[in-house]
Protein backbone atom coordinates (compact mmCIF):
# COMPACT_ATOMS: atom_id res chain seq x y z
CA UNK A 1 0.00 0.00 0.00
CA UNK A 2 2.72 2.46 0.94
CA UNK A 3 4.62 1.61 -1.91
CA UNK A 4 1.59 2.16 -4.24
CA UNK A 5 1.40 5.52 -2.71
CA UNK A 6 5.06 6.55 -3.41
CA UNK A 7 4.93 5.11 -6.71
CA UNK A 8 1.18 7.57 -7.55
CA UNK A 9 3.41 10.65 -6.27
CA UNK A 10 6.34 10.00 -8.30
CA UNK A 11 4.74 9.64 -11.36
CA UNK A 12 2.23 12.33 -10.83
CA UNK A 13 4.89 14.55 -9.95
CA UNK A 14 7.45 13.40 -12.55
CA UNK A 15 7.41 16.53 -14.67
CA UNK A 16 9.18 18.46 -12.13
CA UNK A 17 12.01 16.25 -12.25
CA UNK A 18 12.35 15.90 -16.27
CA UNK A 19 13.83 18.64 -18.24
CA UNK A 20 12.06 21.30 -19.97
CA UNK A 21 12.21 20.88 -23.72
CA UNK A 22 13.80 24.19 -25.56
CA UNK A 23 12.63 25.22 -28.90
CA UNK A 24 14.51 27.61 -31.54
CA UNK A 25 13.25 29.97 -33.79
CA UNK A 26 14.29 28.65 -37.16
CA UNK A 27 14.27 30.65 -40.44
CA UNK A 28 11.43 29.22 -41.88
CA UNK A 29 9.26 30.18 -38.41
CA UNK A 30 10.78 33.82 -39.47
CA UNK A 31 9.51 33.67 -42.71
CA UNK A 32 5.90 32.55 -41.03
CA UNK A 33 5.89 35.39 -38.93
CA UNK A 34 6.63 37.96 -41.57
CA UNK A 35 4.04 36.44 -43.96
CA UNK A 36 6.95 35.71 -46.83
CA UNK A 37 9.05 33.12 -47.87
CA UNK A 38 12.69 32.19 -47.04
CA UNK A 39 13.73 32.67 -50.15
CA UNK A 40 12.69 36.15 -49.30
CA UNK A 41 14.68 36.81 -46.34
CA UNK A 42 18.02 37.88 -47.44
CA UNK A 43 21.33 36.44 -46.24
CA UNK A 44 22.20 39.59 -43.80
CA UNK A 45 18.81 38.61 -42.15
CA UNK A 46 19.74 35.20 -42.38
CA UNK A 47 23.10 35.89 -41.04
CA UNK A 48 21.54 37.82 -37.93
CA UNK A 49 18.99 35.30 -36.97
CA UNK A 50 21.94 32.58 -36.97
CA UNK A 51 23.64 35.56 -34.90
CA UNK A 52 21.44 35.82 -32.10
CA UNK A 53 19.65 33.57 -29.36
CA UNK A 54 16.05 32.44 -30.51
CA UNK A 55 15.61 29.58 -27.82
CA UNK A 56 12.51 29.30 -25.39
CA UNK A 57 10.79 27.13 -23.49
CA UNK A 58 6.97 27.16 -23.65
CA UNK A 59 5.22 27.96 -20.06
CA UNK A 60 3.48 25.04 -17.70
CA UNK A 61 0.40 25.26 -16.94
CA UNK A 62 1.31 27.11 -13.03
CA UNK A 63 3.18 29.58 -14.91
CA UNK A 64 0.92 30.31 -17.74
CA UNK A 65 -2.03 30.92 -15.37
CA UNK A 66 0.20 33.56 -13.03
CA UNK A 67 1.11 35.39 -16.21
CA UNK A 68 -2.18 35.44 -17.36
CA UNK A 69 -3.20 36.40 -13.91
CA UNK A 70 -0.28 39.25 -13.74
CA UNK A 71 -1.86 40.95 -17.29
CA UNK A 72 -5.71 40.63 -16.08
CA UNK A 73 -4.79 42.26 -12.60
CA UNK A 74 -2.84 45.17 -14.80
CA UNK A 75 -5.46 45.47 -17.04
CA UNK A 76 -8.04 46.37 -13.56
CA UNK A 77 -5.61 48.31 -11.72
CA UNK A 78 -6.20 51.22 -12.76
CA UNK A 79 -2.71 52.23 -13.08
CA UNK A 80 -1.98 51.96 -17.03
CA UNK A 81 -2.04 55.79 -18.24
CA UNK A 82 -4.04 56.52 -21.57
CA UNK A 83 -2.57 57.83 -25.08
CA UNK A 84 -2.75 60.89 -26.76
CA UNK A 85 -1.93 64.57 -26.07
CA UNK A 86 -1.53 64.97 -22.49
CA UNK A 87 1.32 62.27 -22.53
CA UNK A 88 3.39 64.84 -23.97
CA UNK A 89 5.57 65.85 -21.43
CA UNK A 90 5.76 61.74 -20.18
CA UNK A 91 7.24 61.51 -23.73
CA UNK A 92 9.85 64.06 -23.17
CA UNK A 93 10.70 62.71 -20.02
CA UNK A 94 11.48 59.02 -21.64
CA UNK A 95 13.26 60.08 -24.67
CA UNK A 96 15.15 62.84 -22.30
CA UNK A 97 16.33 59.69 -20.29
CA UNK A 98 17.56 57.96 -23.23
CA UNK A 99 19.49 61.04 -24.22
CA UNK A 100 20.95 61.65 -21.22
CA UNK A 101 22.30 57.82 -20.91
CA UNK A 102 23.03 57.83 -24.74
CA UNK A 103 25.41 61.06 -24.07
CA UNK A 104 26.88 59.31 -21.03
CA UNK A 105 27.77 56.17 -22.94
CA UNK A 106 29.50 58.16 -25.80
CA UNK A 107 26.84 57.28 -27.74
CA UNK A 108 26.29 53.85 -27.64
CA UNK A 109 23.42 52.89 -29.93
CA UNK A 110 22.43 50.38 -27.50
CA UNK A 111 20.86 53.03 -24.77
CA UNK A 112 18.76 54.16 -27.33
CA UNK A 113 16.48 50.98 -26.72
CA UNK A 114 13.09 52.13 -25.77
CA UNK A 115 12.48 51.31 -22.14
CA UNK A 116 9.11 49.62 -22.77
CA UNK A 117 10.76 46.77 -24.64
CA UNK A 118 11.90 44.92 -21.26
CA UNK A 119 13.97 42.19 -20.86
CA UNK A 120 13.70 39.06 -18.71
CA UNK A 121 9.91 38.51 -19.12
CA UNK A 122 7.28 36.50 -21.24
CA UNK A 123 6.29 37.43 -24.59
CA UNK A 124 3.13 36.22 -26.56
CA UNK A 125 4.15 34.44 -29.16
CA UNK A 126 1.80 32.29 -31.89
CA UNK A 127 -0.97 32.62 -29.96
CA UNK A 128 0.32 31.76 -26.50
CA UNK A 129 3.14 32.98 -24.08
CA UNK A 130 6.70 31.60 -24.09
CA UNK A 131 9.84 32.21 -22.06
CA UNK A 132 12.88 33.48 -23.88
CA UNK A 133 16.19 31.98 -22.69
CA UNK A 134 18.49 35.44 -24.00
CA UNK A 135 17.17 38.34 -22.03
CA UNK A 136 17.40 40.42 -25.26
CA UNK A 137 15.31 37.87 -27.16
CA UNK A 138 12.43 40.91 -28.01
CA UNK A 139 15.54 43.62 -29.02
CA UNK A 140 16.67 40.87 -31.51
CA UNK A 141 13.49 39.79 -32.68
CA UNK A 142 12.67 43.21 -33.16
CA UNK A 143 15.95 43.94 -35.14
CA UNK A 144 15.17 41.10 -37.33
CA UNK A 145 11.63 42.53 -38.16
CA UNK A 146 13.47 46.07 -38.71
CA UNK A 147 15.63 44.33 -40.94
CA UNK A 148 13.54 42.54 -43.16
CA UNK A 149 10.96 45.72 -43.66
CA UNK A 150 13.15 47.98 -44.17
CA UNK A 151 14.99 45.88 -46.51
CA UNK A 152 11.89 44.64 -48.27
CA UNK A 153 9.78 48.09 -48.73
CA UNK A 154 12.15 50.78 -48.73
CA UNK A 155 15.07 49.88 -51.76
CA UNK A 156 13.64 52.45 -53.86
CA UNK A 157 12.67 55.27 -51.89
CA UNK A 158 14.85 58.78 -51.99
CA UNK A 159 14.37 59.49 -48.72
CA UNK A 160 13.00 58.23 -45.77
CA UNK A 161 10.79 60.09 -43.14
CA UNK A 162 10.09 58.01 -39.59
CA UNK A 163 7.58 59.62 -38.11
CA UNK A 164 7.08 59.49 -34.15
CA UNK A 165 10.69 58.47 -34.16
CA UNK A 166 11.23 58.55 -30.64
CA UNK A 167 14.54 58.20 -29.44
CA UNK A 168 15.89 57.20 -32.82
CA UNK A 169 16.79 53.65 -32.57
CA UNK A 170 15.49 52.63 -35.81
CA UNK A 171 17.55 55.27 -37.60
CA UNK A 172 21.18 53.64 -37.35
CA UNK A 173 19.75 50.52 -38.95
CA UNK A 174 18.32 52.42 -41.76
CA UNK A 175 21.52 54.33 -42.12
CA UNK A 176 23.72 50.95 -42.27
CA UNK A 177 21.26 49.32 -45.13
CA UNK A 178 20.94 52.24 -47.08
CA UNK A 179 24.03 55.23 -46.35
CA UNK A 180 23.30 57.01 -49.84
CA UNK A 181 19.52 58.05 -49.05
CA UNK A 182 18.44 60.87 -46.94
CA UNK A 183 17.16 60.35 -43.10
CA UNK A 184 14.59 62.49 -41.03
CA UNK A 185 14.00 61.68 -37.69
CA UNK A 186 10.19 63.55 -36.74
CA UNK A 187 8.63 63.79 -33.38
CA UNK A 188 7.52 66.11 -30.72
CA UNK A 189 9.98 65.94 -28.45
CA UNK A 190 13.01 68.07 -28.31
CA UNK A 191 15.11 65.36 -26.83
CA UNK A 192 14.26 63.21 -29.35
CA UNK A 193 15.75 65.91 -32.31
CA UNK A 194 18.82 65.89 -30.29
CA UNK A 195 18.96 62.71 -30.46
CA UNK A 196 19.07 62.22 -34.29
CA UNK A 197 20.97 64.94 -34.73
CA UNK A 198 23.68 63.85 -31.98
CA UNK A 199 23.90 60.35 -34.15
CA UNK A 200 24.13 62.69 -37.32
CA UNK A 201 26.70 64.39 -35.71
CA UNK A 202 28.59 61.37 -34.40
CA UNK A 203 28.61 58.52 -36.56
CA UNK A 204 28.27 60.93 -39.77
CA UNK A 205 25.17 59.61 -40.68
CA UNK A 206 22.85 61.33 -43.82
CA UNK A 207 19.72 62.13 -41.33
CA UNK A 208 18.19 64.90 -40.14
CA UNK A 209 15.82 65.67 -36.93
CA UNK A 210 12.74 67.93 -36.69
CA UNK A 211 10.05 68.47 -34.39
CA UNK A 212 6.35 67.34 -35.41
CA UNK A 213 3.27 67.15 -34.09
CA UNK A 214 1.01 64.24 -35.26
CA UNK A 215 -1.95 65.41 -33.88
CA UNK A 216 -1.56 68.43 -35.39
CA UNK A 217 0.90 68.22 -39.01
CA UNK A 218 3.05 71.15 -40.60
CA UNK A 219 1.31 71.56 -44.04
CA UNK A 220 4.58 73.44 -44.70
CA UNK A 221 6.89 70.30 -44.77
CA UNK A 222 7.64 68.86 -47.68
CA UNK A 223 8.43 65.52 -48.21
CA UNK A 224 11.13 64.43 -51.24
CA UNK A 225 9.51 62.92 -54.21
CA UNK A 226 9.55 59.26 -54.04
CA UNK A 227 10.13 58.96 -50.48
CA UNK A 228 9.33 56.62 -48.02
CA UNK A 229 7.24 56.94 -44.90
CA UNK A 230 7.86 54.94 -41.48
CA UNK A 231 5.78 54.88 -37.95
CA UNK A 232 6.58 52.13 -35.30
CA UNK A 233 4.23 52.53 -32.79
CA UNK A 234 3.43 56.38 -33.65
CA UNK A 235 0.43 56.24 -34.88
CA UNK A 236 -0.43 53.49 -31.97
CA UNK A 237 -0.35 56.80 -29.22
CA UNK A 238 -2.71 58.54 -31.26
CA UNK A 239 -5.64 56.72 -30.84
CA UNK A 240 -9.05 57.49 -31.97
CA UNK A 241 -7.47 60.79 -33.42
CA UNK A 242 -5.65 59.34 -36.16
CA UNK A 243 -7.36 60.47 -39.18
CA UNK A 244 -5.91 63.69 -39.34
CA UNK A 245 -2.66 62.38 -39.81
CA UNK A 246 -3.31 59.76 -41.88
CA UNK A 247 -5.02 62.48 -44.30
CA UNK A 248 -2.29 64.42 -44.52
CA UNK A 249 0.06 61.31 -45.74
CA UNK A 250 -1.87 60.50 -47.78
CA UNK A 251 -2.48 64.08 -49.15
CA UNK A 252 1.46 64.14 -49.29
CA UNK A 253 1.83 61.33 -51.44
CA UNK A 254 4.59 59.40 -50.96
CA UNK A 255 5.99 56.61 -52.78
CA UNK A 256 5.32 53.90 -50.04
CA UNK A 257 4.06 53.63 -46.42
CA UNK A 258 5.25 51.19 -43.78
CA UNK A 259 3.57 50.93 -40.63
CA UNK A 260 4.45 48.61 -37.81
CA UNK A 261 1.28 49.66 -35.02
CA UNK A 262 -0.94 47.25 -32.86
CA UNK A 263 -3.81 46.66 -35.07
CA UNK A 264 -7.18 46.36 -33.06
CA UNK A 265 -9.33 44.42 -36.13
CA UNK A 266 -6.61 41.71 -36.28
CA UNK A 267 -7.33 39.95 -32.43
CA UNK A 268 -9.69 37.26 -32.99
CA UNK A 269 -12.19 37.24 -29.73
CA UNK A 270 -12.25 33.84 -29.13
CA UNK A 271 -8.75 33.53 -28.16
CA UNK A 272 -7.29 34.01 -24.74
CA UNK A 273 -4.55 35.74 -25.54
CA UNK A 274 -5.61 38.07 -28.28
CA UNK A 275 -8.75 38.81 -26.01
CA UNK A 276 -6.40 40.28 -23.19
CA UNK A 277 -4.58 42.00 -26.22
CA UNK A 278 -7.47 43.24 -27.29
CA UNK A 279 -8.20 44.41 -23.78
CA UNK A 280 -5.21 46.28 -22.89
CA UNK A 281 -5.27 47.96 -26.39
CA UNK A 282 -8.79 49.40 -25.46
CA UNK A 283 -8.05 50.27 -21.71
CA UNK A 284 -4.46 51.90 -23.07
CA UNK A 285 -6.80 53.94 -25.55
CA UNK A 286 -4.57 52.66 -28.44
CA UNK A 287 -4.85 53.04 -32.26
CA UNK A 288 -8.33 53.10 -33.61
CA UNK A 289 -9.89 51.41 -36.47
CA UNK A 290 -6.80 51.98 -38.63
CA UNK A 291 -6.99 49.20 -40.84
CA UNK A 292 -10.93 49.96 -41.43
CA UNK A 293 -9.94 52.87 -42.74
CA UNK A 294 -7.15 52.67 -44.90
CA UNK A 295 -9.45 49.27 -46.27
CA UNK A 296 -11.90 52.26 -47.23
CA UNK A 297 -9.29 54.85 -48.59
CA UNK A 298 -8.61 51.66 -50.84
CA UNK A 299 -11.99 51.60 -51.85
CA UNK A 300 -12.23 55.31 -53.06
CA UNK A 301 -8.99 54.63 -55.31
CA UNK A 302 -6.47 56.88 -52.88
CA UNK A 303 -3.97 54.23 -52.00
CA UNK A 304 -3.56 50.34 -53.04
CA UNK A 305 -2.43 48.30 -49.58
CA UNK A 306 0.45 45.95 -50.56
CA UNK A 307 0.44 43.79 -47.08
CA UNK A 308 -1.42 43.82 -43.48
CA UNK A 309 0.23 40.99 -41.43
CA UNK A 310 -0.04 40.01 -37.42
CA UNK A 311 3.14 38.59 -36.63
CA UNK A 312 2.06 36.72 -33.48
CA UNK A 313 4.85 38.32 -31.53
CA UNK A 314 4.33 40.57 -29.17
CA UNK A 315 5.48 41.57 -25.35
CA UNK A 316 3.89 40.63 -22.48
CA UNK A 317 0.79 42.65 -23.43
CA UNK A 318 -0.53 42.98 -26.33
CA UNK A 319 0.70 42.65 -30.12
CA UNK A 320 2.61 45.79 -30.95
CA UNK A 321 4.30 43.98 -34.12
CA UNK A 322 1.27 43.52 -36.84
CA UNK A 323 2.07 45.97 -39.89
CA UNK A 324 0.67 47.18 -43.43
CA UNK A 325 2.32 48.58 -46.06
CA UNK A 326 0.78 50.99 -48.94
CA UNK A 327 1.39 52.88 -51.00
CA UNK A 328 -0.50 55.69 -52.64
CA UNK A 329 -2.06 55.79 -56.58
CA UNK A 330 -0.91 59.24 -56.95
CA UNK A 331 2.63 58.27 -57.50
CA UNK A 332 1.83 55.75 -60.27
Amino acid sequence: MRFTIIYEIIIKNSKLFMPQEIYKLAIRDFANLLGTTIDDISENCKSLINKFDFRYRKLNSSERDAVILKVIKKIDSGELSFSGKERESSWETGWSENFNNFIKSDCDIAELVPKYIKKDQSIRFSGDYIMPLDANFEVNWYTIFRTWLFEKYFKGASAIYEFACGSGYNLPILAKLYPEKELHGLDWSPASKDIVNKLAEQYRLNMTGHLFNMFSPDEKLILRDNSAVLTMGGFEQLGENYKTFLSYLVGKSPLICAHMEPLVELYNHDILIDYLGMKFHKKRGYLGNFLTSLKKMESENKIKIIKIKKTTMGNLFHDGYCFVVWESNKTK
